[in-house]
């Protein structure tokens, strides 16, 4: 990601639900509006933000979500699993990558 994409989201995670055919098959505008509804509901509403990507490759194991801080490509996340992957992104000591409070 290019220093000006983290510099307009500083103080967030951003949460990237592949739109490509074969994670679009297999769910993921579900799991993408799954993770949106609850964001919205929840605490961590400013720290994290879901957008919608092209392929991130690993098609044969998607819906595939990459999340910002992580680096790293998490593959089968099916609409059910929504909930757990927020749990985890906010954690007990609040949202990852949160910014301050003031």
């Amino acid at each position: 990601m290019s220093q000006g994409g983290e510099s307009a989201s500083a103080g967030r995670t951003l949460i990237f639900v592949c739109h490509g055919p074969s994670c679009s098959e297999r769910g993921s505008p579900e799991t993408c509006r799954r993770l949106r509804e609850a964001i919205a509901a929840s605490p961590a509403r400013r720290a994290l933000r879901v957008c919608e990507t092209g392929c991130l490759d690993n098609c044969a194991t998607g819906p595939n979500v990459l999340v910002s801080h992580e680096r790293l490509i998490r593959t089968g996340v099916l609409p059910a699993e929504t909930t757990a992957l927020l749990a985890f992104l906010i954690g007990p000591a609040g949202p990852v990558d949160a910014p301050p409070t003031a």
